[in-house]
Formats: structure tokens, C-alpha cells, sequence
């Protein structure tokens, strides 16, 4: 349909406030076209184009720009979506088109499942897939490892059922799935209803997996590391490197293990477990895992590649430090692929119970190569490290940050190899 026979009045006109039905269907027809246009894309974001936005900000949730849109209206002149799917000729993709979709289209979103719960449209493409195996493969893997990922790749040719599509293999369909549980925040027990439900519609000779600790299963080369470590209840030392055999602490002589009475034996003190546990998730593998999807390799570079440089102040980039830092680190200045983070922390109770001193200190890290919209989306916020409580570290936190730094003067000092997806 040509743009200058669709009527897009209603994204101005002055007598439509934007709480009336004829709006917020308006906004809904938008959405559906941006929503398409992303999936053609294969992207994870879409500009918003509110009043004060201007299809500068995008975001990775379509409620956020269905929210702005509601609550500050259109942009000027923007009667032709441009950024959402149509071309300035008028042949676009806006939601007013009719007709069904081609075999082309049927191809192009066939590997997209929609959230049963609203949720956002998560997909698993085929070349996306044989990166991440390439990924997880290491040439240092001892034997068991090597099962694993040979288990994996199995899995990644094993087709659903037979008949079925190519694509639609073990993995990719219980890697699809497990992504939809984690963005609708099923729990392990209502997901392993949905698999039995969905094994008994496939096929007798199905190979789903038909409970969430065998989906788990097949997964598991595709984790991540992450490292518990015990630690001196007064935080002293960390039990690992040349601490990593002794039963107390060579500081305060306080004991690794808490002790308990056993009834059993006339109420004798017997080892129990760890005085105090920190969780550390090693970092290096997760940003090499940024590299090896094309669209958030792309992101690490934004600061130099996409930021508007025109003297204004809106990101870290922009800052009389950053420029300090690199006049001082050419080498590391010179590839913008280069990770600048930084690390943030504060305590918190798990329990919920406002009573209770109980504090937990998670450490995280934020990607300051990222635009200044997404540095601080939960979806890019790193846990690093999880300190037990029930005390705060206070001034003693630096002992727990040995772990994260140790890996730093890695990336620092030696750098580490990764296949970068996005080229």
C-alpha cells in the first residue's frame, strides 16, 4: 500500500487525546509493524520514536517504546515509519498492509516462537547456533569435557523428530524453549509440565527432553564457569592459591568449617560446612561470549563508531577522563573492541525481612562500551561476585575483589583470544 493513502492522522490530530480508543489503536498498529520490522531485522532493539526520543533511543522491549508513545505522543513528521519498516517510496511494512505472507516471510520467521505469556519473541538462528558451538569447543578440554561437547554437537544435528525441518533439532528446540522460561520466569516445575505436554502432541519417537533437569542436561557444555570459594569468616583470606588446603585462617586462627554437636556420638563437635562461601562468575568467558553473537559484538564498538561526538556531555566517552585514558594506553585505545567496565556494589537482605541485618553484597559490572540507553539494562549488567553475608565486607571487600582482578591483569597485561562474531 502507498504511504500517502494511509491515514495517519490520528498521531496528531489535536481533538484525539492520547488515552482515546482510536489512539491507542493507532499505537497498536505501530507496534505490530515495529515488531515485524525487528524480526526481519533480526535485531534485539527498536528506536523510539516519541516526542522525546526522536528514533535517537532504542530500546531492547517493546513495552518501553509503547509506554513513551502513550505518554508523550509521536515525534513530528513522522507520518512515514521509516525506522520501523517502510520506505520513504511508501512500499513499507506498516501493520495497514493486507494479505498473507509469502513462502519467503513463512522461511524468515519460522525459527521465532512467540512468549505464550506476552513475553518477548526469543529465536535460536542456525548460524548464531554453529558459533556458539564453536564457541564452547576448547583444544585444552580434558576428557570428560570432550563427552560433553561431543554430546553437544550430537545434539545439534539430532532432528526433534523425524520429518521434521532441518533446523529443528535437539538443541536448538530445548534451547529455544529454556530461553522462553527464563523471560517468562516459569519455574522448574511448570516448565517440566509444559515438555510433557508438548511430548505427547510430537510424535512417538520425539527426542524432547520431557523434564527440565534433562533440558538442563543438554545444555550444560553451554554454561558458564562458576567458582564457590570459601572464605575467613572475618574476611581475612580466601581459602584458594596458597591458602586453599588449610582448615583455619593463618590471620585470626578462626576455623574454615562451623562446627555442630552430633547427637550420635555423646555431642562431640564434628566439621560442618563453610563459614562463609563467596560465588565467583568468572568474567573473561562471559565477555567472550559478548564476541560471539554478531549484535552485541557490534554494540562493544558503539563508542567509537556510532557515538555523536559534537562536544555535548551524555556519556562516558565524552568525559575529559576517557580521553585522558587513552592518550595515556594508545595500545589499549586503539581497538575499540577493548572492554571498559566498571564495577559497582551495595548490600542487600535476600530475605525480604526488613528486621533482619542479614547482608549479601553482590559485585557487578557495567559495559560502558555500550550506548548510553543500554550500559545499565538488566539484560547487560554482569554479576561477578556473590559475597555471603550475614555481615558487610566494609573495608575488606578488596580481599574478595583478588578474583575479578586477578582476571583483569589477564585481559590487561596479556589480552585473550575470542572469535569475534560480528567481524
Amino acid at each position: 500500500m502507498d504511504q500517502s493513502t494511509i491515514d495517519r492522522s490520528w498521531m496528531y490530530a489535536k481533538n484525539l487525546k492520547r488515552h482515546s480508543t482510536e489512539y491507542r489503536k493507532g499505537i497498536i498498529n505501530f507496534m505490530n509493524a515495529a515488531e515485524e520490522d525487528r524480526i526481519r531485522r533480526n535485531s534485539d532493539y527498536m528506536c523510539c520514536p516519541c516526542a522525546d526520543c526522536k528514533n535517537e533511543n532504542m530500546f531492547d522491549s517493546g513495552e518501553d517504546v509503547h509506554g513513551h508513545l502513550i505518554q508523550r505522543g509521536f515525534m513530528e513528521g513522522y507520518t512515514c515509519w521509516v525506522k520501523h519498516g517502510e520506505q520513504e517510496s511508501g512500499s513499507g511494512v506498516a501493520a495497514d498492509r493486507s494479505g498473507a505472507h509469502n513462502q519467503e516471510d513463512e522461511n524468515e520467521h519460522d525459527m521465532f516462537i512467540p512468549s505464550l505469556l506476552g513475553g518477548e519473541i526469543v529465536d535460536v538462528d542456525h548460524d548464531l547456533l554453529q558459533n556458539m558451538l564453536r564457541d564452547v569447543e576448547d583444544p585444552a578440554q580434558n576428557e570428560r569435557d570432550g563427552m560433553k561437547f561431543s554430546r553437544l554437537v550430537s545434539d545439534s544435528e539430532t532432528p526433534l523428530y523425524a520429518g521434521c525441518k532441518a533446523k529443528h533439532t535437539k538443541l536448538s528446540v530445548t534451547l529455544n524453549l529454556m530461553k522462553l522460561k527464563a523471560s517468562s520466569g516459569w519455574t522448574d516445575k511448570s516448565f517440566t509440565d509444559l515438555l510433557g505436554i508438548l511430548k505427547a502432541m510430537l510424535p512417538i519417537e520425539n527426542t524432547l527432553p520431557e523434564t527440565t533437569y534433562e533440558a538442563k542436561q543438554v545444555l550444560c557444555p553451554l554454561g558458564l564457569e562458576i567458582r564457590r570459594i570459601h572464605a575467613c569468616p572475618n574476611d581475612c583470606i580466601l581459602y584458594h592459591k596458597q591458602y586453599a588446603d588449610l582448615d583455619a585462617c593463618p590471620v585470626c586462627k578462626a576455623s574454615r568449617y562451623k562446627r555442630k554437636k552430633s547427637a550420635d556420638e555423646g555431642n562431640k563437635s564434628k566439621r560442618g560446612g563453610p563459614a562463609k562461601v563467596v560465588w565467583y562468575l568468572p568474567i573473561i568467558d562471559r565477555f567472550k561470549r559478548i564476541f560471539a553473537n554478531p549484535n552485541e559484538a557490534k554494540l562493544v564498538r558503539w563508542h567509537a563508531t556510532e557515538r555523536r561526538n559534537d562536544g555535548m556531555l551524555r556519556h562516558p566517552a565524552d568525559s575529559i577522563e576517557w580521553r585522558n585514558i587513552d592518550r595515556k594506553h594508545k595500545d589499549f585505545a586503539a581497538d575499540p573492541r577493548n572492554m571498559r567496565i566498571c564495577l559497582c556494589t551495595d548490600g542487600m537482605n535476600p530475605f525480604g525481612d526488613m528486621s533482619s541485618t542479614h547482608s549479601t553484597w553482590p559485585v557487578l559490572i557495567a559495559n560502558y562500551n555500550l550506548p548510553l540507553w543500554l550500559c545499565f539494562k538488566r539484560k547487560y549488567i554482569m554479576l561477578c561476585l556473590l559475597i555471603q553475608g550475614p555481615r558487610q565486607p566494609g573495608n575488606d571487600i578488596d580481599v574478595f575483589l583478588e578474583l575479578v582482578i586477578d582476571d583483569l591483569e589477564i585481559l590487561w597485561k596479556e589480552g585473550v583470544e575470542t572469535w569475534d562474531a560480528y567481524g
